[in-house]
């Protein structure tokens, strides 16, 4: 297909945790680093190491949105925070309901490390996690801390690992987890379960608080807890159930604790009485994804591929071109997904009907069965369609595409499909 492939690197790690490109977080490499990496320049090492301790992390505009409360609060509870000496620690008084009502038992430092993740776009530590989003915003503040706690702990002791064997700390290094196992890790198994058991007590506090404050509505099939978004498509109605399923399916992309986050999921469910092994308790990413491909800029002629699902500059309202920041028309886009639908619709129409047995194709209009025997079906199944009619009225709901809601619907009472 090519001859000749480049590759340009966008973002160095120091850490990562990786789900998928909508749903990752870790520590990204230092300026000073980067330079290092992009050229053969020398760079100070005391310029690297000067960075090191500046923890701070970057969030996405949705993530400000949700933050925005917490320093609001902070700003009315002046009078409840006591300064020190410049440059000091506060502390802070018991909060009333109302203002604890979002904070659940973090304090006044954790709130403001939450907030900080999202107001500090060039920072040191990066979140980027859609499935963070359809969790309500005290579970949201609980993941944000949980999973910034855990990825901070492990690459610290990842760093002192390094360090104890001389050097800077840079080298990665193997350890056996097992004397009977042929896996290696980078950390030791002490410094995985210390970093491991600082999570298992904040989820041990954390779980049965929400469930306390916010035990959700079971008589509704999707409580009001939970924000409704373009890619929404599960009924989830128990937020700290929620948060379990979240936090532990992020913990368990790392290898190395898979088997104690299992037993750390199974206490979680006893406390909420859930099973372990029922649907209920199983986790599910909340998004859909629909991309819409060659979306070309009309300044600039950009091209650009739009997840209007799990883009969440998108479900900002932001449509700006990442090349000139003008703005893609949304009429256009538009059009683009209603012809869409049209040939969709279309192919499902027109489409070849197949055996089950052979999957040979019908040749003639008169059969009932196929020369095997078999019966005939259709090659693509009605299910599929009304899948993607219902993500597209989704999307039309969110993004205020009133055109192609109107033909959806028309779609879906001519043809009598039930979305």
């Amino acid at each position: 297909l090519f001859s000749i492939m480049e590759l340009n690197p966008t973002t160095y790690w120091e850490h990562l945790v990786w789900m998928d490109a909508s749903n990752h977080g870790g520590v990204r490499e230092t300026k000073a680093m980067t330079q290092v990496l992009d050229s053969d320049a020398p760079v100070p090492m005391d310029d690297v190491d000067g960075e090191e301790d500046a923890i701070v992390a970057a969030g996405a505009t949705s993530r400000r949105r949700r933050t925005k409360r917490i320093a609001d609060d902070e700003d009315d509870d002046d009078d409840d925070v006591e300064q020190g000496d410049e440059g000091g620690a506060t502390a802070s008084t018991p909060r009333t309901p109302a203002s604890a009502r979002h904070r659940s038992d973090m304090d006044v430092d954790d709130a403001r490390s939450v907030a900080s993740l999202a107001d500090e776009p060039d920072g040191k530590f990066y979140m980027n996690w859609n499935i963070a989003e359809f969790l309500p915003d005290v579970c949201h503040e609980y993941f944000t801390k949980i999973i910034v706690d855990w990825i901070s702990n492990v690459w610290h002791a990842r760093v002192r690992a390094r360090e104890e064997r001389g050097g800077d700390g840079k080298t990665p290094v193997k350890y056996r987890t097992g004397a009977t196992q042929a896996e290696e890790s980078e950390l030791p198994v002490g410094d995985l379960e210390d970093a491991l058991g600082i999570v298992c007590d904040e989820l041990m506090v954390a779980v049965p608080r929400i469930h306390k404050e916010v035990p959700g509505d079971a008589a509704k099939q999707h409580s009001d807890e939970f924000p409704v978004l373009a890619g929404s498509h599960l009924q989830m109605n128990n937020p700290a159930l929620e948060l379990v399923k979240t936090v532990c399916a992020v913990l368990m992309l790392d290898g190395d604790i898979k088997a104690a986050v299992y037993s750390l999921k199974k206490n979680l469910l006893m406390m909420l009485k859930v099973r372990e092994f029922s649907d209920a308790a199983r986790f599910r990413d909340p998004c859909l994804t629909f991309e819409l491909e060659d979306v070309v800029c009309t300044y600039c002629n950009n091209v650009k591929t739009f997840d209007l699902c799990r883009d969440l500059r998108l479900t900002d309202g932001d449509w700006a071109c990442e090349e000139c920041n003008n703005a893609f028309p949304k009429d256009a886009i538009e059009s683009l997904l209603i012809d869409y639908i049209h040939r969709k619709s279309m192919a499902f129409q027109l489409q070849d009907v197949v055996c089950k047995k052979c999957r040979m194709v019908k040749a003639d209009n008169l059969s009932l069965y196929c020369a095997c025997s078999g019966e005939f079906q259709l090659k693509q199944s009605k299910k599929g369609l009304t899948t993607t009619l219902a993500t597209l009225k989704r999307i039309a709901e969110y993004h205020e595409f009133e055109m192609l809601g109107e033909e959806i619907d028309w779609m879906v009472t001519a043809s009598s499909i039930t979305i």
